[in-house]
Parts: C-alpha cells; structure tokens; sequence
C-alpha cells in the first residue's frame, strides 16, 4: 500500500517550487529553439543536396560535400560550445594523421629512394612507438593540470597541437634521412600527447547519460575529417610538391590549436560552470546529521 501512494518527488522541489518552473521554461524555451533549428536546417540541407548533385559531376567530389554538409548540420545541433570545438579540433588532427599514415610512404619511396617495404616501415614505426610515450605523458600531465583546472585535459591537447607543428614542417623541408627521423619522432611523441585526451576532455564537458551518444558523434564527424585529408593531398599533389603539401600540414595543427585555446578560455569564463552547486536535501539532512552527533 506505502508503495502504491509513495513517489518519487521532481528535481528541485526541494529547492523551491519558484526555481523549479523557471527551469522548467528555460528548457521548454529551449526545445522550441531547437525544434525550429532543426525544422531550418533540414530544406537548407535538401537544397544544397539538390545543387551538389547537379552542378558535381564527380561521384568523390559528391560524397565528400554532401557528408560535409551533414557534419555541420549536426555541428549546429551540438547544444555545448566546447563539445563543437573538440569535434573541430578533432576533425583537424584527423585530417593530418590520415594524411601521414596514408602518403607518408610513398613520400619516402619517392623522394628518399627507400624500397616499399622500407618506406612503410619507416613512415609508421618512428611515429607509432613515438605515439606511445606521447600517449603516457600526456595522461599524466592532464591528470596533474587537471586538479588545479577545469580544461586542464584541454590545455595538455593544446600542447601537443603546438609542439607537433614544427615537426610536421620538419617533415616535408628537411632532405636528410636522420633530420626526417627526428621528425616523425617528435610528432608522433606529441600526436600522443593529444590523442591521450581525446575521450577524457569529452567526457568533461558533456553529461554522464549522454556520452555514448558524443562519443559517436564526435568518432562519426573526425573521421570523415581524416578521409578528407587523405584525398586533398591527392587534389593538390599535382599542383605542388608532395614535401610542400605535408609541411603545410603544420598550419592545421597550429589552426586548432589556436581554436581549442579559444574554447578553453570560453569555458574557463562560462558563469554557469562557476556558479557554486546548490546543496540538496540529502546534504542538508547528511550535514544536520553530523552536527546533531557532535552535540
């Protein structure tokens, strides 16, 4: 019987009935927004398409636009700020990795005169093994940065976006074999260093209930990214030097390091997140708890 007339109360009664319908406007507000933003985007979406595979002859050249203009249909979606600028930043690191793993060794055979086998150990190994200690040392930095900041996580990707651009420009400039090895080390080391918090920083800045949900996303979106970088390098190898067009690779990772340094300070100064949490009735029940035990 104590069942059946018990239940659960609604979040943030105990806070108030005022609080509660005022947050209850805010998010219906809210919704209607983004119902509105959706019922925009999806003929502006249908429109593009329509031009795109009229004016497109090339099948490629279709698909990469269209899933473009997906990915930024679901970008304008993304209701956080910074969870938008991780996918971007995602987005960049990708497109320069793929372009690496992919055309690296044929640079190598091309350029360098080293056999196929050589070549692809060579553009993968250095990189890879490089990546691992990245990785660690990138885990412990935002771990550390990460108790005396918010972004601290953030900030530790921040470094490896900065750090790995001169040895992508290395990458592309330098003639000596020993000079290219140094090269790949170093942005493999700092590639690591990023792609140790990839996850991590997401998982920051967005709810528990929601994070599979990001996740893939953000998995969706980044790697189109990467897919795009592997056929650019195809477009603009004809035009330019296969070494110009991965030194200017490094102008990427300067590009979203600069952005994820812009979100961290937004979010840094976001007045929500430093607004001091309100304590709930089993808190105060805990609390008036313990000093009736004092006494």
């Amino acid at each position: 019987m104590l069942l059946f007339f018990l239940k659960e109360p609604k979040r943030g009664q105990a806070e108030g009935v005022t609080n509660l319908n005022r947050l209850d406007l805010v998010a219906e507000m809210r919704a209607v927004l983004e119902r509105q933003r959706a019922r925009l985007l999806i003929p502006v979406y249908i429109g593009a398409s329509v031009v795109t595979l009229v004016f497109v002859k090339t099948t490629a050249n279709r698909i990469l636009i269209l899933g473009s203009l997906a990915a930024v249909g679901v970008l304008m979606l993304i209701k956080t700020p910074m969870v938008r600028v991780l996918i971007l930043v995602f987005v960049g690191a990708n497109f320069v990795a793929m372009i690496f793993l992919t055309w690296m060794p044929t640079y190598l055979k091309r350029e360098f005169g080293m056999s196929l086998s050589m070549s692809g150990v060579s553009a993968t190994a250095y990189l890879q093994i490089a990546s691992v200690l990245g990785v660690i040392t990138g885990g412990v930095l935002a771990d550390r940065l990460s108790r005396k900041h918010r972004g601290g996580r953030m900030m530790a990707q921040a470094v490896g976006l900065f750090a790995g651009a001169p040895f992508i420009f290395l990458t592309g400039w330098t003639l000596s074999i020993p000079v290219l090895v140094l090269a790949l080390i170093g942005f493999g080391y700092f590639k690591g260093m990023y792609d140790a918090n990839i996850w991590a920083s997401l998982h920051d800045v967005v709810r528990p209930e929601r994070r599979a949900t990001a996740v893939g996303v953000m998995n969706a979106i980044g790697w189109l990214g990467g897919g795009a970088g592997t056929y650019a390098i195809g477009v603009a190898e004809p035009y330019f030097r296969m070494s110009v067009c991965l030194s200017a690779n490094s102008l990427v990772y300067i590009l979203v390091g600069m952005l994820m340094i812009a979100g961290v300070r937004g979010y840094l100064n976001d007045k929500r997140l430093n607004q001091p949490k309100r304590h709930g009735a089993n808190e105060f029940a805990t609390e008036a708890q313990s000093h009736r035990e004092k006494a």
